[in-house]
């Protein structure tokens, strides 16, 4: 694999490479010119995901800075909190619940729930379990 950054170029070995970019919000549109302020991670949203800045502007998903996972069903789930509040006035807050979480690699990962971190830190008496699973056919592991 070779990396560039300017004329300087490096060569890597890896067995594999994975590429890992992701995706991001277009917000580099003059924002400040509608009144609009922006956190580092999308527009500055109230719990209605209404702009603090500018009322008549909503955002929804990774152009929102929420407590949302960029991940599409929380960008969904925004859209339909924003749809009622411009449908209904500012009556539905955004209410994120346990959100599972995939990244389709080898080996596959997933996730649901706090980190093991965030559940020691809450003051509950937590177990942690782990289980490896050679094929992908298993539902649930007791």
């Amino acid at each position: 694999m070779y990396a560039r950054k300017k004329e300087d170029i490096t060569r890597f070995e890896a067995d594999i490479v994975i590429h890992g970019a992701g995706r991001g919000p277009a917000l580099d549109m003059n924002l400040e010119k509608g009144n609009i302020e922006r956190k580092k991670h999308g527009v500055h949203v109230n719990e209605y995901l209404q702009s603090v800045s500018n009322p008549n502007v909503y955002a929804a998903g990774d152009a929102a800075a929420t407590d949302g996972l960029p991940l599409t069903p929380v960008a969904s789930a925004d859209s339909h909190v924003v749809a009622s509040n411009l449908l209904k006035g500012n009556s539905k807050k955004i209410e994120y619940p346990v959100i599972p979480s995939a990244v389709f690699t080898v080996p596959k990962m997933a996730s649901v729930g706090m980190s093991e971190e965030e559940a020691k830190n809450s003051g509950r008496n937590i177990k942690v379990k782990q289980k490896t699973s050679p094929t992908g056919l298993r539902i649930t592991d007791k």
